[in-house]
């Protein structure tokens, strides 16, 4: 067989199952690339044909992304024997099964990823009131444009028995849900049992339950009916919960296939959403002592360059670093009939316990200019902006702070006399001048 209906050109196997074999084709007349699944022959008698028009006609009315679509559907009449086939849309790309036969399990992100597209596949078809009875690896096709789901060959209508009139269990017997096995009505749920089976199948690489047959599968069933997923590391625990939530032995307690969906699919997702970090609220008070201290420091630095500059505190007193400002010069009142200056006492520098505080010029008056008898009788440390040059060199002065009685203030006449040195000031008082 080369060519159907004069324009399918059927191509090499791609794939076979139980009833029929996919080929690939080509459309000669829309020029595009088509899967050809050629059922096996069948009697008129048999109402096998008839269930082949049910799946064309079932899938037809499906349009979804993650479905495969059907584009035609014709038989191939041979005398008393009949042979039906579809035309759908061509998925580039490799099953499920073989994808896991081939690389074992799948990490967990694209395990989900695949299963979401699953759950979406039919949560479409279960809105149209179809179930289709035989999810698995090898009905999933996995190409670049995304996962599709194969063969609704065997999907039925809401509410069917699994077990038709002549005594046929449909579906895989791995796959069965357990309400299936007891031959009774099947309903989404039975779909969303199998996904759950899927799921495990994609992380594992393993069958829920091995063998070979159908009564080795059964029998496993029977002392295994839940299967636990083994530890794998960092599978979350919502899709482990959603595993166990799927392969409930209660239909009721299994999720819709549009929840599992959506589980699957945030699951799959990176993850944008902001985490806060944690011991926020230790960050919180680390943030707002920090604050404090910034507004303490700032605070005392005001108020330090107000004490250094002689300002008084925002309390409205002096400050007390003031008093490293050097003090002006104490003069000595004049004598009435003298011809001589005022002797003005020796500059003296107050000790302040501030590295940072530099005595100021002292503050001085205007002055008359001096005449040639007041600068002999003036003290070496009467100007303070330069020593003069006396005319009678005087005698070195003792440096060595050695206290002194107090004297009397009356200038002494002798213009060649040395001022007397004051000792420090003491710190609780204010810095005197002594002649």
């Amino acid at each position: 067989m080369q060519e159907l209906a004069g324009r399918y050109r059927v191509g090499n196997a791609v794939g076979r199952g139980g009833s029929a074999v996919v080929h690939r084709g080509f459309d000669r007349t829309l020029k595009r690339h088509v899967a050809i699944k050629l059922f096996f022959p069948y009697n008129y008698a048999d109402d096998a044909a008839d269930a082949v028009l049910l799946e064309a006609r079932t899938a037809a009315g499906l349009n979804h992304p993650n479905i495969a679509r059907v584009y035609d559907y014709g038989e191939v009449a041979d005398g008393a024997d009949r042979t039906p086939y579809l035309i759908m849309e061509f998925v580039a790309g490799e099953t499920l099964a073989d994808r896991l036969k081939g690389m074992g399990p799948l990490p967990w992100q694209r395990a989900a990823e695949i299963g979401a597209d699953v759950a979406a596949a039919l949560a479409a078809a279960h809105e149209q009131n179809l179930v289709h009875r035989d999810v698995k690896p090898r009905n999933v096709m996995l190409s670049p444009d995304g996962t599709k789901v194969l063969d609704f060959g065997i999907a039925a209508a809401a509410g069917k028995n699994a077990v038709d009139t002549q005594g046929r269990l449909w579906g895989t017997p791995a796959t069965l849900a357990p309400e299936q096995l007891r031959g009774e009505a099947t309903y989404p749920a039975a779909d969303v049992y199998a996904l759950g089976l899927l799921l495990f199948e994609c992380l594992t690489a393993e069958r829920a339950w091995p063998g070979n047959s159908i009564v080795e599968i059964l029998t496993a069933r029977h002392h295994n009916p839940s299967p636990r997923l083994p530890r794998i590391p960092g599978l979350p625990r919502d899709l482990i919960r959603l595993y166990e939530a799927c392969t409930a032995d209660d239909p009721a307690r299994r999720p819709t296939a549009a929840a599992a969906a959506d589980i699957l699919r945030r699951s799959s997702e990176p993850l944008t959403a902001f985490i806060p970090a944690m011991g926020t609220a230790r960050s919180r008070r680390r943030g707002v002592v920090m604050a404090a201290l910034g507004v303490v420091t700032v605070a005392l630095t005001v108020v330090g360059m107000q004490l250094a500059n002689g300002a008084a505190t925002p309390g409205g007193h002096p400050a007390d670093a003031a008093v490293g400002e050097t003090p002006p010069a104490a003069t000595t009142p004049a004598v009435p009939g003298s011809s001589t200056r005022p002797v003005i006492a020796p500059e003296t520098t107050a000790v302040v316990p501030v590295e940072s505080t530099v005595p100021s010029r002292p503050r001085s008056s205007s002055k008359p200019a001096p005449s040639a008898s007041a600068s002999r009788s003036a003290s070496p440390s009467a100007s303070p902006s330069g020593s003069p040059t006396p005319s009678t060199p005087p005698e070195s002065p003792d440096t060595s702070p050695t206290p002194t009685e107090p004297v009397d203030p009356t200038p002494d006449p002798d213009p060649t006399s040395t001022p007397v040195e004051t000792p420090p000031p003491t710190p609780t008082g204010e810095a005197q001048g002594l002649v």
